[in-house]
């Protein structure tokens, strides 16, 4: 059975036993940001033949960081596409 509720911040948690999925929190900017600028192995494995221009590491924290602005404007009741483990 899964419980949801909400942090004070207003993010959305779903959890169970297994696993914890929530809404984007600002320090998770730094790992998408390494992600997708210096730890790129993943993507030798993940869909090689998509590989796409690198943008650099100011560029990624920027669209990053506007994703997480909208993040915080998601009212309760939307459906929301991403979560976090």
């Amino acid at each position: 059975m899964f419980r949801v509720f909400k942090l004070d911040r207003g993010i959305m948690v779903i959890t169970n036993d297994n696993v914890k999925l929530r809404d984007m929190i600002e320090s998770d900017i730094d790992d998408y940001v390494l992600w997708f600028t210096k730890e790129l192995d993943w993507q030798d494995t993940d869909a090689p033949w998509e590989k796409e221009e690198l943008n650099t590491a100011i560029e990624e924290r920027e669209s990053w960081s506007e994703y997480f602005e909208y993040t915080k404007t998601i009212l309760d009741d939307e459906l929301r596409w991403k979560f976090e483990i």
